[in-house]
């Protein structure tokens, strides 16, 4: 049976899926509706979200990695009056969880994981037109500031004390199932929307948080830094969780009075 997205996509993205069957992908907590096509030989994503600067972004940051990172390919991408559509090959591999939780053996699945973060760390970032710097951060804050979303104490308690950034490539949502592997090997990111160049503190907030989400124990979290051969620096992870909850919590209550 092929389904079809709510919408009826536009004529420069039906012509690369039309006779493939469709099937909705329901992994993540974005806005985006995300759909999987595929024939038996051909399989392409439809990414389709509300139209604005981050559905244009992504688009961009995969353009932009093409050439330097294992990452889906835009076939096409095209904005209409509401929505984004962006339509990506398949990166080979699966996610680095499950049902269940971490995929076993961990300590392979850890390995990998620590791969990906050195390679995200391997691109130049000194043509890297992607910002999500501390500075970045807090303009997006204050913003919601302005709009009553969150109050202003809340902001002078977030950046109070901000760090001295470390700055690299950061996946932006580094996360389990945005890292795939495939016969025990690092095979690909998805997701990328908030890539860009950040403290490097900002990714590994995410992976602890992320282990934890899926099962994993501080004794999991201890191996992963090993082997990534980092000291881990806690207070400085805890100062970008603190700022993605409190934009999360936003996100959460947009979605909710929508």
């Amino acid at each position: 049976m092929t389904l079809s997205p709510p919408l009826l996509p536009p004529p420069s993205i039906q012509t690369h899926i039309e006779g493939k069957t469709c099937i909705r992908d329901t992994m993540g907590s974005t806005p985006a509706q995300v759909y999987k096509y595929s024939d038996g030989s051909t399989t392409l994503f439809l990414k389709v979200s509300p139209r604005s600067e981050k559905g244009k972004r992504e688009y961009d940051v995969l353009k932009w990695l093409e050439d330097k990172l294992p990452v889906p390919r835009v076939i096409e991408f095209e904005e209409t009056n509401d929505f984004s559509w962006l339509l990506m090959t398949a990166v080979q591999g699966e996610m680095m969880c499950n049902d269940i939780g971490i995929t076993e053996p961990k300590e392979l699945t850890f390995s990998i994981l620590a791969d990906a973060v050195k390679l995200l760390r391997s691109v130049d970032i000194t043509s890297c037109p992607f910002d999500r710097t501390i500075a970045t951060l807090k303009t997006e804050v204050d913003d919601y500031a302005k709009e009553g979303k969150i109050t202003p104490d809340t902001v002078q308690t977030l950046f109070n004390k901000p760090p001295t950034e470390e700055l690299v490539f950061s996946h932006g949502d580094c996360c389990l199932p945005n890292i795939l592997m495939h016969q025990g090997i690092l095979s690909g990111f998805i997701d990328l929307g908030d890539a860009g160049v950040a403290d490097k503190w900002a990714d590994l907030s995410q992976v602890v948080a992320s282990i934890k989400r899926n099962g994993g124990d501080q004794r999991d979290i201890d191996l992963f830094f090993e082997y990534l051969n980092e000291t881990p620096d806690w207070e400085k992870m805890q100062f970008f969780r603190d700022i993605e909850h409190a934009v999360h919590a936003v996100i959460n209550q947009e979605r909710a009075m929508n």
